[in-house]
């Protein structure tokens, strides 16, 4: 583990229970909706001996989590970075927009009753655009069928529903149900926003949630640690907000792939618990598999206890905004390209609202009240609870029933059964043409767009027309002809949605060749059958033009560590040579021959049924 030093100048528990309190012998349940499911506190505390008498040293925060999760202890090979551990995640969380291609795809697997306790969260298909009341109306009449869909088959299935207008899925679920030593995974990026309570809370796409819901263990590969000390208190106008920016100045966008993020120090004192969970959150933004504080006094007291439609610019008008968002990608907070878009903490944001100024420093700049006297503001203070308490809002939460049937019109526009991927042919793939060689940046935005495009997310042949495929059908004039996509660094960071890996193979695509992949993204890529691939040399990345054919030849000799070639035919007939590295296991080996990991996932419940 390396370590980045910063430092800067009341009611029930209900049924989460501290892992200092005996309870963690008890029965006690794991939230109050899921009153036959426990704490797993005795299992963690065992699988962790086990690990810390193998490993014959002492485990960080993070590492007691997840090896207490692993599926064989006793077996298990543990090398960071190396390694892929096989994981019993607590739970599944996943929001809507990503639910319905998750959802869409357990019904496939012909499973009767997720395995561990699951959630559905309605909230990014609301758009901010008159306020919450017509919002959340204009809401529930235009995604009436996704609602719909999503609430019958939470019944069926035996998962939680929580309805429009119960809020945003990070805060109901560090609500409702994080707690301290959770592993979870969620169906959004910012899943990691969870380890503000203490737990590590692990963005996935929706072929990763089902594995869990399907009771197969989860793998991923062994993270890396990377200790950050905070020193000193939070005071001012410094705000959690400004810890996270800092970090990822230090890491920047790529520099935390493949790494928890565990935050220790006397610092970590003066941060609330929705505090440390904004931390977590934008962990995201650097790469980081997920982010995690110790359990503190904030965490004690915290457990006792959607998109702008703007109007006012036209797009393609050049403006500057700052926000508090989590993510400043190209047109992501208003929807307009030729937005600048500055990051910064909420106490700044009104700050510079108030002056208009981007270059106003609050520390020293006078504002002038009505009756023309000047002022300077005063450093905000906030208090690390509500004073009055947690207003509960209405009852939005849905419990399963595990009755009723579930249905998809197939005349809808909105949702579509999934048919499964053609498996792999046992032959190379040959001369394929390159759809698109991507210079710098190419996030899953790019692959697979938002804003209009997520009212398709459950239709994966209309959605699949958000993506770039019409100007290769235009010069070869064939559809789903196998093709392959070139990239720069970091290829597929941003969001957790697996529709920038299910468009991709379900038009043809065949093979990702990068300089380098964002961890989800690349799972996703497995996930659905198609080859992740990296250059061995990066600087072969110069050697590919737009108009080349691609083969990769190899596959039959397909095995972990060993690389593939990838060869390369000019328009003039001449070839060139490349090797490619790729990180698949055994496991995922089998997914690519079986055409996606839905598919291997129904050979094996096959071939059990059938003993």
């Amino acid at each position: 583990m390396y370590v980045l030093r910063l430092s800067w100048s009341k009611g029930p528990i209900y049924c989460r229970s501290l892992h200092t309190s005996p309870a963690w012998q008890a029965n006690v349940p794991i939230s109050r909706y899921d009153k036959d499911v426990f704490l797993p506190y005795t299992k963690l505390a065992h699988n962790i001996n086990i690990v810390r008498d193998r490993l014959k040293r002492s485990l960080t925060l993070s590492e007691k989590i997840l090896y207490g999760h692993l599926d064989q202890p006793e077996s298990e090979h543990i090398e960071r970075g190396v390694s892929y551990l096989r994981l019993r995640p607590d739970r599944v969380v996943m929001q809507d927009a990503t639910a319905q291609m998750a959802v869409l795809q357990f019904i496939s697997s012909g499973l009767p009753k997720t395995a561990v306790p699951t959630s559905i969260h309605c909230d990014h298909l609301i758009q901010a655009q008159k306020g919450g009341v017509p919002d959340l109306a204009r809401a529930q009449t235009l995604h009436k069928e996704v609602y719909d869909f999503l609430s019958s088959a939470g019944n069926k299935y035996g998962i939680g529903f929580w309805n429009p207008g119960s809020g945003i899925i990070h805060q109901i679920f560090l609500e409702n149900y994080a707690f301290p030593g959770l592993l979870l995974v969620g169906t959004d990026s910012h899943t990691p926003n969870g380890g503000g309570l203490g737990g590590l809370c692990i963005g996935v796409g929706g072929s990763d949630a089902v594995d869990v819901m399907a009771d197969i263990p989860w793998e991923l590969k062994c993270p890396k640690v990377i200790g950050v000390r905070l020193t000193g208190k939070l005071s001012g106008w410094t705000s959690a907000k400004d810890v996270i920016l800092k970090v990822s100045e230090i890491l920047t966008v790529k520099g935390g792939t493949g790494a928890i993020l565990e935050y220790f120090g006397p610092g970590v004192e003066s941060v609330s618990a929705t505090g440390m969970g904004t931390i977590c959150n934008m962990g995201a933004e650097i790469g980081a598999t997920t982010s995690v504080f110790p359990y503190n006094e904030s965490m004690r007291n915290y457990l006792m206890v959607g998109q702008w439609d703007r109007q006012d610019k036209k797009k393609g008008e050049k403006n500057t905004i700052v926000t508090s968002y989590n993510r400043n990608f190209t047109g992501r907070n208003d929807a307009n390209p030729a937005t600048h878009n500055f990051l910064t903490s909420p106490d700044t944001v009104v700050a510079l609202a108030m002056t208009g100024r981007l270059d106003s420093n609050p520390l020293r700049d006078e504002l002038t009240a009505s009756d023309g006297s000047k002022f300077v503001l005063q450093p905000p203070k906030g208090e690390f609870l509500p004073r009055n308490g947690f207003d509960r809002g209405m009852d939005t939460y849905q419990a399963p029933t595990q009755s009723g049937e579930v249905t998809v019109d197939p005349k809808s526009e909105r949702l579509q059964l999934l048919q499964p991927f053609d498996k792999w042919d046992g032959k190379d793939l040959e001369n394929m043409v390159i759809l698109i060689k991507a210079k710098g940046k190419c996030t899953t935005d790019h692959i697979s767009a938002a804003g209009p495009w997520l009212k398709y997310r459950g239709h994966l042949d209309n959605i699949s027309n958000n993506m770039f495929l019409t100007a290769v059908n235009a010069e070869n004039g064939e559809m789903n002809k196998p093709w392959v996509a070139i990239g720069d660094e970091n290829y597929g960071e941003g969001s957790s949605r697996e529709h920038a890996a299910l468009e991709p193979r379900h038009l043809g695509g065949r093979a990702i060749i990068t300089k380098s992949f964002a961890r989800i993204h690349e799972t996703n890529l497995k996930k659905q059958g198609m080859l992740a691939l990296t250059f061995a040399n990066p600087g072969d990345y110069d050697k590919i033009d737009s108009g080349d054919k691609v083969s990769i030849v190899g596959l039959k000799q397909f095995a972990p560590g060993k690389q593939l070639k990838a060869l390369i035919k000019k328009p003039d007939g001449s070839k060139v040579e490349i090797s490619l590295n790729h990180t698949f296991n055994e496991q995922q080996i089998e997914w690519f021959k079986a055409g996606s990991a839905l598919n291997r996932m129904k050979q094996i419940l096959a071939s059990n049924s059938s003993v």
